[in-house]
């Protein structure tokens, strides 16, 4: 069975009040904090896989994202990159979730945009709610900030833990939102989010410290059980970033403390206030970061003057 360009090895089961939670790698994914908290979501609620596409390969290069192989039981497996499904149902509640491992698209775009949204149209999904991380100019020693845009009633769960965000850039961005765009427009469909935001200067393969404040407030904003991530694994992590700047004297400690200042200022101690995002440049080294924030600070204390 296909729906648009979307192939179903199994007939489509009756869903109701369905939620797509959805990550996009590899833009919005730092620290892989999307993608470990949706696996941890899909293993607690026994996700299984749903539907792909029929050919990724009209969308994908698969020079830039190679297929992979590997072995399992003996046997060889051939693994092409794709955009997978999985889905879940929380029967007590009689909710659907729909978790979508979305990648940016190499080719006729609009195209895999629209084949998405017509997907989650013909399913009659309630909610389009999409997850993840990028780098901000915040020290890794104030708790991390998680911004989202969400009804008023998940304001209300998520109260302590989600800062309303609005976003004043401008400039290049990902065809992908074209998705939320276009569900936006049909009646009875939230387009939600949740990020978090991980300090520049910190660039772990996977941010468990991260990833626990961002399954922290999902499973707040759905009702749902959230010992999901351990968050002891993350503050480790940290701990480490710190006897690195104590032992490394190229990293600037008055820059941080400048950070440290300036998250002080913003939320003074209130994670529920409106936070307006400025993205930054991604993944310079840290001394160059820390130098250019550093710049960056003392031109606005001299406006400010």
């Amino acid at each position: 069975m296909n729906i648009s360009e979307f192939i179903l090895e199994h007939p489509v089961p009756e869903m109701n009040n369905t939620r797509v939670i959805a990550i996009l790698k590899p833009w919005i994914d730092v620290g892989r904090v999307g993608t470990l908290t949706l696996a941890k979501l899909e293993k607690m609620l026994g996700a299984k896989e749903f539907s792909k596409f029929r050919k990724p390969g009209k969308y994908f290069d698969f020079t830039r994202n190679r297929p992979y192989t590997r072995q399992e039981n003996g046997n060889k497996i051939f693994d092409i990159p794709n955009c997978v499904i999985n889905h879940a149902k929380d029967i007590k509640k009689d909710i659907d979730y729909l978790f979508l491992h979305l990648m940016e698209p190499h080719n006729n775009s609009e195209e895999y945009c629209e084949s998405i949204v017509d997907l989650l149209k013909t399913l009659k999904v309630k909610e389009y709610c999409r997850i993840g991380g990028f780098y901000d100019a915040v020290p890794h020693s104030r708790p991390l900030i998680v911004t989202g845009n969400l009804t008023e009633k998940q304001i209300q769960k998520t109260s302590g833990l989600v800062s309303k965000s609005t976003s004043e850039y401008q400039g290049p961005t990902s065809i992908v939102n074209l998705i939320s765009q276009e569900l936006e427009k049909i009646n009875g469909v939230n387009v939600t989010s949740l990020m978090v935001h991980l300090p520049q200067y910190v660039q772990f393969e996977q941010d468990h410290l991260g990833t626990f404040r961002l399954s922290q407030a999902i499973c707040k904003m759905f009702d749902l059980d959230y010992d999901l991530s351990d968050e002891s694994k993350g503050q480790e992590q940290y701990k480490y970033i710190e006897q690195l700047i104590e032992n490394n004297p190229n990293a600037s400690k008055d820059i941080i403390s400048k950070l440290e200042k300036q998250y002080d200022g913003k939320y003074d101690g209130d994670l529920d206030a409106d936070i307006t995002i400025n993205d930054l440049p991604l993944m310079p080294d840290v001394e160059k970061f820390l130098r250019e924030v550093g710049n960056r600070l003392d031109e606005n204390s001299s406006e400010d003057k």
